[in-house]
């Protein structure tokens, strides 16, 4: 095996032989890698024996979407795990070592079956490694965090040692005679946003101001004519925050921002824009344009009216901060590449067939066997949210506040689903009457589910843990994207459900727009347009193929390898369009040779 380079699995896979294994074992590990490489759609060649690198691709793996047991692909992992094991070191998955007496001594201590699974495999490696408890410094700890993160196949490396961690800091605070090592947590994510006590309160006060204008709480004030839903209430207040702190990272002192004014003024504007902009690695997004058009709204309807200056001075500026702005929007039409990106795993009528199916799939499994009640709880309200997404194509915030009686009416004929304008984000009515097959899901979902749930006078379809409130959004989009993937393999999220149903239907209907502006509830059918613009080339390239291939084959010239039987050229004559007179050229064949 070459060490000029990473080994692979097939260097794994070549491996095998030369090491004294039983047959079964070696078999079983071959099977494991063949299936490893099967599932990523990646021949051995391609997929590197690094456990780390290899346990990033299979974290995404849906087994069910494979034909796989839960236990037969941990079966797999943990095969990989060892046949990787003999051409580099590996952490095992599972340590079975006798843990040294004075270790021992300290694991008897431990006040929970949690803490011993937790904190148990770390005391057989230090065991393992000589490292007593009176001589244990945080860099043998560290080192086993290391190996856990980059010599191992664990669902959730991260999730395990931050667990540890937690357990061994209680630990130190309540066990006597536990080594005195404090593991300090390392933040994932770097600091993007300050907190609001870390400005002076003038800067909070004149936002209020803003935002309460937004949402005309005076009616007197020149605000807009339609006040803002406290959802872009409070996207706008996150965008003021997000810039603010952008341009503390870029060198302005916090008690330089004293209001609004001193965001939208021109050069602060310029050194925050920039600092963004550099930040995203001069990539133009939606998010950097809306944090601009944001603050271009603050100076153009708040700032600049009150500033004493010029029309030709207020409109110099407001000029200028459009160019900044037009230069980090992006330039596309329509979705954005992450959606394109996702849309493309439905271009498989297999895809779509699993994805359709699903709620009566998750259906199946809880009414087939047992199974725990968190576990029938999430599925349900997934089976459910499917179920409604599907033929009512919402938005997730609207899906997880359906109140019942007054968003999910009751009539003769089955449910219908309605949202006033209040409780949409373009204030336009949606109203759907349900199919009978989504009226027996509520029904067998409300007397099989809810009701076992409810702690309390509610009238929310979807309950949270606490058996009253709505559950929360982000938790059932969240519950949506996890079955997904589990059961059919596709990455989804709630957000697309409206961009997968609209060109599911423009390829069955192309140039249905105005038909899915009803659905949609969109005011333009040009906004359709624009956020389709090339989405639905499929279905029109597949329209425009087939006529060009049926000119093709109905004008295609015929060898003259003898005459056409009569009875074909009468046909011929009968109708000249007509492809049927073709004389069959393969097998079988009734022209003359």
């Amino acid at each position: 095996m070459s060490h000029s380079r990473t080994p692979t699995l097939a260097d794994v896979l070549t491996q095998l032989p030369t090491h004294e294994l039983p047959p079964v074992v070696r078999r079983d590990m071959s099977s494991a890698l063949r299936k490893v490489g099967v599932v990523l759609g990646r021949d051995l060649l391609e997929i590197p024996a690094d456990p780390a690198r290899l346990n990033a691709r299979l974290q995404d793996v849906a087994h069910s979407a494979h034909g796989i047991s839960k236990q037969r692909w941990a079966n797999v992992r943990s095969l990989t795990l060892k046949a990787i094991g003999l051409v580099r070191p590996i952490m095992p998955g599972r340590r079975t070592t006798a843990m040294s007496d004075d270790w021992q001594t300290i694991a008897e201590r431990l006040k929970s079956k949690d803490a011993s699974a937790r904190l148990g495999p770390v005391f057989r490696f230090l065991s393992e490694e000589g490292v007593s408890p009176a001589g244990i410094t945080e860099a043998d700890l560290l080192r086993y965090r290391d190996r856990l993160l980059n010599e191992s196949l664990r669902r959730d490396p991260r999730g395990t040692w931050d667990s540890l961690l937690w357990q061994w800091n209680r630990a130190v605070r309540e066990i006597e005679g536990f080594p005195k090592v404090d593991l300090s947590r390392e933040s994932q994510r770097e600091r993007k946003s300050f907190d609001e006590s870390d400005f002076p309160p003038s800067f909070w006060e004149d936002r209020d101001r803003w935002l309460d204008r937004l949402q005309g709480k005076d009616i007197l004030d020149d605000g807009p004519i339609r006040a803002v839903s406290d959802s872009t209430r409070h996207t706008r207040a996150y965008q003021i925050l997000y810039f603010a702190s952008a341009l503390v990272r870029a060198g302005v002192g916090p008690d330089r921002i004293q209001s609004l004014n001193d965001l939208v003024e021109l050069q602060n504007f310029e050194r925050g824009i920039r600092l963004l902009f550099d930040e995203k690695a001069r990539e133009k997004t939606s998010h950097l344009a809306g944090i601009g058009g944001a603050l271009i709204s603050i100076a153009r309807h708040y700032v600049l009216p009150r500033s004493g200056k010029t029309d030709l001075e207020r409109e110099a500026i407001l000029r200028r901060l459009r160019v900044i702005v037009s230069r980090i929007s992006p330039d596309r039409v329509g979705m954005t590449e992450k959606n394109h990106d996702r849309l493309m795993q439905f271009e498989s009528e297999e895809a779509i067939g699993k994805f359709l199916n699903l709620p009566d799939l998750l259906r199946a499994k809880i009414v087939s066997k047992p199974v725990p009640q968190a576990q029938k709880h999430a599925m349900a309200d997934v089976a459910l949210a499917l179920e409604l997404l599907q033929v009512a194509p919402v938005r997730i915030g609207n899906l997880s506040r359906i109140r019942l009686d007054q968003n999910l009416i009751r009539h003769r004929d089955g449910y219908l689903l309605v949202f006033k304008e209040g409780e949409v984000k373009n204030r336009i009515r949606l109203q759907f009457k349900l199919p009978q097959q989504t009226c027996a899901v509520i029904d067998w979902y409300l007397s099989q589910v809810r009701n076992q749930r409810i702690k309390g006078e509610t009238d929310a379809l979807f309950i949270g843990e606490d058996g009253i409130r709505f559950k929360a959004q982000n938790t059932l989009a969240s519950q949506i994207a996890k079955k997904v993937l589990e059961y059919t393999g596709l990455k989804f999220n709630a957000h697309l459900i409206r961009h997968l149903t609209s060109l599911m239907f423009l390829d069955q209907v192309p140039g249905g727009h105005h038909v899915l502006r009803l659905v949609l509830g969109h005011k333009s059918v040009e906004t359709l347009h624009r956020a389709y613009t090339g989405a639905e080339a499929k279905s029109a390239h597949a329209h425009f193929d087939g006529i060009i291939r049926g000119l093709r084959a109905r004008h295609s010239q015929v060898k003259k390898r003898g005459r056409p039987p009569k009875i074909q050229n009468r046909e011929r004559a009968k109708d000249p369009d007509s492809a049927k007179w073709l004389p069959d050229s393969g097998p079988g064949s009734s022209r003359r040779r």
